[in-house]
């Protein structure tokens, strides 16, 4: 894989998520377990569908399994049940597991406006590079050569500031 970009906006209620896959010919196609309940999936320059089976899976593959080159994939969709809401301390959470060598992870995860990371709780993984944009608190990770195997555990603890 060359590069994978997980961009997530993230509600209380469902997050909205797009992932971009940028890869060569050999692969022929994705699968990704997802810990939410997907509800909605939109797919540009390829297929994706959910299968149900232990977890839902996100399974994309190129629009011709005779592509060459490198391809790239983008999908949107929405998923339910990434946060959890303690006392007033919400976490989400989303496990990044990839099945390829992959050069380049790039994930930006967009907390709900007005609210703060927790105090005291930390962010994961390490490396995280946050901003405030407008009113909305950005992590944003860059990562690069992960092997096959590798999960990407993001894990932020944020609190409402009204």
């Amino acid at each position: 894989m060359k590069q994978l970009n997980v961009s997530v906006d993230v509600h209380d209620d469902a997050s909205d998520i797009e992932i971009a896959f940028r890869f060569t010919e050999e692969i022929k196609e994705i699968e990704i377990p997802f810990p939410g309940k997907i509800t909605v999936l939109e797919t540009e320059f390829g297929k994706c569908e959910v299968r149900k089976e232990w977890t839902e899976i996100l399974h994309c593959e190129p629009p011709s399994p005779f592509m060459v080159g490198e391809v790239t994939i983008r999908t949107k969709l929405k998923a339910e049940g990434l946060t959890e809401t303690r006392e007033n301390i919400t976490k989400f959470s989303l496990d990044i597991p990839l099945a390829w060598r992959t050069e380049k992870v790039r994930v930006e995860v967009k907390l709900p406006e007005n609210t703060a990371l927790a105090e005291g709780k930390l962010i994961s993984p390490s490396g995280v590079d946050t901003r405030l944009i407008g009113r909305r608190v950005v992590a944003r990770w860059y990562i690069e050569d992960k092997d096959v195997g590798d999960v990407i555990p993001i894990r932020i603890f944020y609190e409402s500031l009204g």
